[in-house]
């Protein structure tokens, strides 16, 4: 005797509505639907935006220091210039994202996806990469002293005059060279 399945349709999370939300300091705009929007100079402090969506947002010279941005989608969102210093980002979507300049110090990327950003004279200081893709980004001239990449992939990436010196581990990374760091990316002078 067969019993009968009952076939449950996958769920997708659907954006949470926040049209009666102001983006302002302490708000909690996790899972907003903020796609696009114009935020150049925002400050937001203590602010959470866990999960949301900030695709192609313009968050240029925006402080968003110490934010809550875990699982956030930063994908080709302009953050040129912005303050991430301290931020939680781990497990964030910066795939193609305009990082120029943006100053990601102490910041949690690890898990993040960085693949194709540009992170040209960024300062990545201290910022935790572990796991995170910065496959195809341009990390030329960033400051990356005391980053902890263990396991990151950095295949195809650009480090041309990026300051690597006392990076703080390399530990399973793999090179712009598509090579395993041993015991750091030999491509670089240090």
């Amino acid at each position: 005797m067969s019993v009968p399945v009952e076939v449950v349709p996958a769920v997708t999370p659907v954006a949470k509505d926040c049209s009666d939300k102001s983006i302002t300091a302490k708000e909690d705009l996790s899972g907003c639907d903020l796609q696009g929007v114009d935020l150049k100079g925002v400050i937001l402090v203590s602010a959470s935006l866990r999960d949301a969506n900030l695709s192609s947002a313009n968050l240029f010279g925006a402080f968003l220091g110490g934010m809550a941005l875990q699982g956030a989608n930063l994908s080709s969102a302009n953050l040129s210039g912005a303050d991430l210093g301290i931020s939680n980002l781990s497990g964030a979507n910066l795939t193609g994202a305009d990082l120029t300049r943006a100053n990601l110090t102490r910041a949690d990327l690890s898990g993040a996806n960085l693949s194709g950003a540009d992170l040209n004279n960024a300062s990545l200081n201290g910022a935790n990469l572990t796991g995170a893709d910065l496959n195809n980004a341009d990390l030329s001239g960033a400051h990356l002293s005391g980053a902890d990449l263990n396991n990151a992939s950095l295949n195809g990436a650009d480090l041309s005059n990026a300051r690597l010196e006392a990076v703080m581990s390399w530990v399973g990374a793999t090179c712009p060279n598509g090579g395993q760091a041993n015991p750091v990316c030999t491509d670089y002078p240090y």
